[in-house]
């Protein structure tokens, strides 16, 4: 049985192998990069980084910064349809005003 294997590779991926490999043969150069790239893959299995953990700190800034938006939506969509929305009895009249008043002591 034969050891040795074709590989098709794309025109530009030979030329930059061709550029970096330096003194290195083609089986080199691959062989190197592969392992390198397997080490890569192994650390991070087995120390996983930490930037995938946030702090309390960028946490709680990140719900003020949430709510902060909700309460701005709410106020857009609540002041868009008291504008487009004409008033059609006296409750509904002092619903809006309750309305006015809750989102005036909330914000």
């Amino acid at each position: 049985m034969s050891e040795n294997a074709g590989l098709w590779l794309p025109p530009i991926l030979l030329k930059t192998i061709e550029e970096n490999r330096g003194n290195l043969t083609h089986e080199e150069f691959i062989q190197v990069c592969v392992e390198a790239w397997l080490n890569r893959h192994k650390s991070m299995r087995e120390k996983p980084p930490t930037e995938l953990y946030v702090t309390r700190d960028e946490f709680e800034e990140f719900k003020t910064r949430v709510r902060d938006f909700l309460r701005s939506c709410l106020n857009f969509l609540v002041h868009y349809w008291m504008e487009l929305s004409p008033q059609t009895s006296e409750a509904e009249a002092l619903f809006r005003g309750r309305l006015l008043n809750t989102i005036a002591s909330n914000s």
